[in-house]
């Protein structure tokens, strides 16, 4: 039966996988057919009606591990044992959505994560770790939540039945032959390609293994962050700050954060202070080219995380519409006070301080693992 998504085809849906059947679901990449990773005879009728396919020569059913799918990002990440902020942050901006996203870990763990969140084994588990694909279309997600265990899919093309951007018109007696009793109808699929793959790398890293629904660039895109540092002139503090950040990131091999610097009262193109430059090059960071710039709207739209340097400076972030993404820059609460006019060593005691709260702030973002996180494929 070929039917378009009701509360009560989607709780028919449900039904079925929970009692081992298979049901075609809409995606916003391409339908699929879905099935209980619990079940190992659902698993293997899949496995099955893909290796005869009409679409090319019979090939006998693949015991490779398949993806899981699943309707909440943030589980899925605790239940593969995703730690590392970075890792963390590439489920929160890419899920859900048109991206598969590949968690590495050895066969073992793989088997044992698998088991955990349900599945039968050697369905989801394989040598290079477990996949996990969180859908954005409404009615996939809607499935997922009431299903109650783990599933799988496969394309609908994968089966011979068209190609996967929507139901081919014949579809409803090839689907009985096969055993499917249930299609979710919800028109063409959005993007008619196959989900982007990433895989999570040592370190925090991530590679985009396949370009599908989305292309590199464009991940490349939505992972990045940007930081912006505010003071009053934009030639001290906030630059000294905006130094020292791009140094703690640089270290820790982060390519993906831009940090940006600017003042609220800045007059544009002034050049950071010979003291803070000193004070920075002490304390080995290099302070860069660096031109003041007055604070506007661009750059409070364009950035994700904005930090005052002090309370008044935070008014003025505030009375700009900055409000719901600014914070002190110091966790504790406190100003940093500007060292203009000062000795050297204040400027010295700036940097040094803007050191210490600013890796506590990248640390809190999830931008900087903490220093006493080691080891494992999410370290």
């Amino acid at each position: 039966m070929i039917a378009v998504p009701t509360p009560a085809t989607l709780e028919q849906a449900a039904t079925l996988l929970r009692a081992g059947g298979l049901v075609v679901l809409p995606t916003e990449t391409l339908y699929g057919v879905a099935a209980s990773a619990a079940d190992t005879a659902a698993t293997a009728l899949l496995r099955d009606l893909a290796a005869v396919a009409p679409a090319g020569p019979p090939q006998p059913a693949q015991p490779g591990p398949m993806t899981w799918h699943t309707h909440d990002a943030a589980r899925a990440a605790a239940a593969l044992g995703v730690t590392h902020p970075r890792h963390l942050r590439v489920f929160e901006r890419l899920l859900p959505g048109p991206v598969r996203i590949v968690v590495p870990m050895s066969r073992g763990e793989a088997r044992e994560r698998a088991l955990a969140i349900g599945a039968a084994p050697g369905v989801m588990d394989g040598p290079g770790g477990v996949a996990v694909r969180v859908p954005a279309e409404a009615a996939a997600q809607e499935v997922l939540r009431m299903c109650g265990v783990p599933v799988v899919i496969e394309r609908l093309s994968v089966l011979g039945l068209g190609d996967g951007r929507w139901l081919p018109e014949d579809a409803a007696p090839r689907l009985e032959a096969m055993g499917i009793a249930l299609a979710l109808d919800s028109g063409r699929a959005r993007y008619g390609k196959p989900s982007t793959t990433v895989r999570l790398e040592p370190g925090g890293g991530y590679m985009v293994e396949t370009a599908g629904a989305y292309e590199e660039r464009f991940i490349r895109k939505k992972m990045e962050r940007t930081l912006l540092f505010v003071c009053t002139g934009n030639t001290c503090r906030s630059p000294m700050a905006q130094a020292i950040a791009r140094s703690l990131l640089a270290r820790a091999g982060d390519t993906g954060t831009r940090v940006l610097s600017a003042g609220v009262g800045a007059i544009p193109g002034a050049s950071m202070t010979p003291e803070a430059r000193e004070a920075l090059r002490d304390m080995g960071v290099d302070p860069g080219q660096h031109q003041s710039t007055p604070l506007d709207a661009g750059l409070l739209n364009e950035a994700e995380c904005v930090f005052a340097l002090t309370r008044s400076h935070m008014r003025a972030i505030e009375a700009m519409g900055g409000a719901s993404k600014t914070r002190l820059l110091d966790p504790e609460g406190g100003d940093v006070p500007d060292p203009i006019g000062g000795p050297l060593e204040e400027y010295k005691e700036t940097a040094r301080r803007l050191h210490t709260i600013i890796a506590r702030r990248l640390v809190e973002l999830g931008v900087l693992a903490p220093t006493t996180e080691r080891g494992g494929h999410n370290a």
